[in-house]
């Protein structure tokens, strides 16, 4: 990306993003996973996600900044976890009924200016389970969340000539079967230096602010 970016996004402050892990634990955890579960850990990381990445505030007698673009959690803070900057919720298990809902309905949140949606990544198919959960509300109250989770048909459009566009310069490289990690490991690990950079990804969406972007 330091040699070749299209889109022009911000290298350097991509450098300096950190991930913080926010789960609950017991008292047997062993020494690594504990300092995760660490209740003061957990406000401060929340504190500087919810604040732009080039941001500072002080309270008390401690300063943090905005450098949390990503937290990974288990059970916690699926609900009740209000923060308008989150723009990607990215799903890799089964989330059911009202936990789901609030899950999706947080992320979608609007932030002012920078902010007009929010995106979900599914990694392991919430069709089914976002169906029943849907059930449990009125009619009314179901069409106003899915309307809120539409994609406009631009969107969709855009995904799909990108993933047109991906897929053939992968073949160019003579990677046919995206299911072979080996391959994908060959060619943008060990042949990284000769690949060229694929250029044709689409510009992120006007909404998704470049001083937000990742959370």
């Amino acid at each position: 990306m330091e040699k070749a970016n299209p889109n022009q996004i911000k290298v350097e402050l991509l450098k300096t993003i950190e991930t913080a892990v926010v789960i609950s634990g017991d008292r047997n955890d062993s020494t690594d996973v504990k300092k995760y579960t660490n209740e003061t850990y957990h406000k401060d990381s929340i504190r500087r996600f919810k604040l732009p990445f080039d941001a500072e505030e002080t309270e008390g007698d401690g300063t943090v900044n905005g450098k949390v673009g990503i937290i990974v959690v288990n059970n916690m803070l699926l609900t009740g976890f209000d923060a308008p900057i989150e723009q990607v919720l990215y799903l890799d298990r089964v989330i059911t009924d009202h936990n789901l809902v609030q899950a999706i309905v947080r992320v979608n949140r609007v932030s002012n200016d920078d902010k007009d949606k929010g995106f979900v990544v599914d990694y392991v198919g919430i069709g089914n389970d976002l169906k029943k959960a849907l059930d449990s509300y009125a009619e009314r109250e179901q069409q106003e969340i899915i309307d809120a989770m539409n994609s406009k048909s631009e969107d969709i459009n855009i995904l799909v000539q990108a993933h047109r566009e991906i897929m053939e310069f992968l073949k160019q490289y003579g990677l046919n079967d995206i299911t072979d990690s080996d391959a994908f490991f060959d060619l943008f690990y060990e042949r990284r230096d000769s690949l060229r950079i694929y250029p044709a990804l689409p510009n992120p969406d006007p909404g998704l602010k470049q001083h937000h972007a990742g959370k």
